[in-house]
């Protein structure tokens, strides 16, 4: 599919597209300046909504589907909740359920 997808467009549209992805993932900046706008300390200097980060809410965008990850993980996290609320009500009817059992057994 990679193959595919650089045939089609060529080198000059590999170059341009690998400028933009430079552009979208600041590469073209040092590692401690990419964590900083990652984590969103510029906005509080500029308060620009470009510029939030990890610290007000914003994960990012997915290098692999160009999605807000925000996205990705709320389409999962609902899931997961319930699983995880399922599984203490579980386990707390089947602690409650051990202990009436124990209390009927003579000593």
């Amino acid at each position: 599919m990679v193959v595919e997808h650089r045939q089609r467009i060529g080198p000059a549209g590999l170059r341009a597209e690998l400028a933009d992805l430079r552009k979208t993932f600041r590469f073209d900046e040092p590692p401690w300046q990419q964590y900083l706008h990652w984590m969103g300390f510029s906005w509080f200097v500029h308060f620009e909504s470009a510029d939030t980060g990890l610290l007000q809410g914003n994960l990012g965008r997915s290098m692999e589907s160009n999605l807000p990850v925000n996205e990705i993980l709320g389409d999962r996290l609902m899931l997961t909740f319930v699983i995880s609320v399922l599984t203490i009500l579980l386990t707390w009817m089947n602690i409650h359920d051990s202990r009436i059992v124990s209390t009927a057994w003579p000593k």
